[in-house]
């Protein structure tokens, strides 16, 4: 996989970390529950979706 979940005992928060992408944050959750499927969801979402232009 290329999004984990990782615990950030500073801040108190589990965060979607994306290996592959120098280790960059994608999101914040309180619940790790909910971090994993935030991690699962950007898995089924890659490659990314375009940005939009002109809006």
């Amino acid at each position: 996989m290329r999004h984990v979940v990782m615990y950030d005992d500073q801040a108190f928060i589990w965060a979607v970390v994306d290996t592959e992408g120098a280790n960059l944050v994608v999101s914040v959750h309180a619940s790790r529950r909910d971090a994993a499927r935030a991690a699962a969801k950007e898995e089924t979402e890659w490659p990314p979706r375009p940005i939009a232009r002109g809006s």
